[in-house]
């Protein structure tokens, strides 16, 4: 299977699990956590980076800084290229302040979850969801990489069926959007 098959079928099981059983995710985390066991036995493999550590390609909160270094924003889950990975010093250069660096990735996913009656009201919601895709379409071009990335957004929602608005707002064709409500 390839990878963009690899995601959407574990994708697809998470969602199927979310209208089972909606009161399984409590939070983001929970729906991150689910998603990256779902997708564990497939991008487990343990790979030697370009600088001669060993990682996996399967990672979360990832932050992007942009090829200008300009940007701060973080991917729930990200799979990288681990040949391209540094984590230790990369020549003269400086990693970022988080330990590591890399330029080619194959895949990011945003997830988000809006609970129920005080979560926000559906103008909020779509604005919420409508800047996660503006955020990942950055990743297309506003970072190096040498792939084409398949990037995701996977919104659950237990408030209220908003999948007609929601295609109307985040059709981007960049952006693979997964929508499911549920209570």
């Amino acid at each position: 299977m390839t990878i963009e098959e690899i995601l959407n079928k574990q994708i697809n099981e998470l969602l199927m699990m979310f209208k089972s059983h909606p009161g399984v995710f409590l939070t983001e985390d929970d729906v991150r956590n689910h998603l990256s066991h779902l997708l564990f036995p497939f991008f487990n493999k343990v790979i030697t980076s370009k600088d001669g550590k060993t990682s996996m390609p399967l990672h979360s909160e990832v932050r992007w800084y942009g090829k200008e270094q300009d940007r701060h924003e973080r991917s729930d889950l990200v799979l990288i290229d681990v040949k391209d990975l540094r984590v230790d010093s990369y020549g003269r250069f400086l990693l970022p302040s988080k330990g590591y660096g890399f330029n080619n990735f194959y895949a990011a996913i945003e997830i988000k979850l809006r609970r129920g009656k005080y979560s926000p009201n559906n103008n909020r919601w779509l604005s919420m969801l409508e800047n996660d895709v503006e955020k990942l379409k950055f990743l297309e071009n506003g970072v190096q990489n040498k792939y084409n990335p398949l990037l995701y957004l996977i919104a659950l929602d237990k408030k209220e069926d908003i999948s007609n608005e929601l295609k109307r707002t985040t059709n981007s064709g960049v952006v693979k959007v997964f929508y499911k409500y549920g209570r």
